[in-house]
């Protein structure tokens, strides 16, 4: 059951709503037989797609397209079909979609692109990704791409200074961590960390345990004797 309405105040963990239509009562009964129910409250997102979101859409569907080798426009509706069925949106549109909901489209793409090795010619220009891209880093981790060149292989490389630690006693979890070829990670190391940072416009990022564990940073009893 969905009820619609208005915030009119938030107050620690206490919110007042002023919905748009008087409720059902006895409906509500019903539904939670019985019992005090539970809500989910959802702040919908009014800003909109943003332009630089809607050209990366684009250029990762024209790569998709070129990739499957079939009709140019048809992976992006295969996106769009999949974003409705799996978010449960009727018709999804990139013309007027909300900021928020363009992310998450990204971050599907981005998926399929990386678990299929969908080839990207002209590469992922960094300073090109929208905002709040975190996802494209941590992909990037994940299959071991150099999040600059998008080459195979690529080498973890640490944001602050390992140093003469020991490898073993690191946990890798609370390093901020980026994925580089080895040509970059050895310029980060030549050219420092804050002038490399400034040059590509890298977001290193934190990695969760499973994550961890399957690059192979850590193990299972590494991790279970922090």
């Amino acid at each position: 059951m969905r009820i619609f309405g208005k915030l009119i105040q938030l107050s620690g963990n206490k919110i007042t709503l002023e919905l748009d239509n008087e409720a059902n009562v006895k409906r509500i009964g019903t539904l939670s037989d019985g019992a005090v129910p539970t809500v989910e409250v959802e702040i919908k997102d009014a800003r909109k797609i943003t332009a630089a979101q809607r050209k990366f859409i684009f250029a990762l569907c024209h790569d998709c397209d070129d990739w499957s080798g079939i009709e140019r426009g048809y992976m992006r509706q295969y996106f769009r079909d999949q974003f409705e069925y799996y978010f449960g949106y009727e018709d999804f549109s990139l013309s007027n979609c909300s900021e928020e909901d363009a992310t998450l489209f990204i971050n599907m793409i981005l998926d399929f692109v990386f678990k299929h090795q969908v080839p990207l010619p002209k590469g992922i220009e960094i300073n090109l990704i929208p905002a709040n891209q975190q996802h494209y880093f941590y992909l990037c981790l994940k299959y071991r791409i150099c999040c600059i060149s998008g080459q195979p292989h690529a080498e973890i490389a640490h944001y602050n200074a390992v140093g003469n630690r020991k490898r073993k006693t690191i946990d890798h979890r609370k390093l901020l961590l980026m994925s580089l070829s080895h040509k970059y990670h050895m310029e980060q190391h030549q050219i420092g960390i804050k002038e490399f940072m400034n040059k590509y416009h890298v977001t290193p990022i934190y990695l969760d345990t499973e994550t961890v564990i399957d690059l192979g940073l850590m193990s299972r009893k590494q991790i279970d004797s922090r």
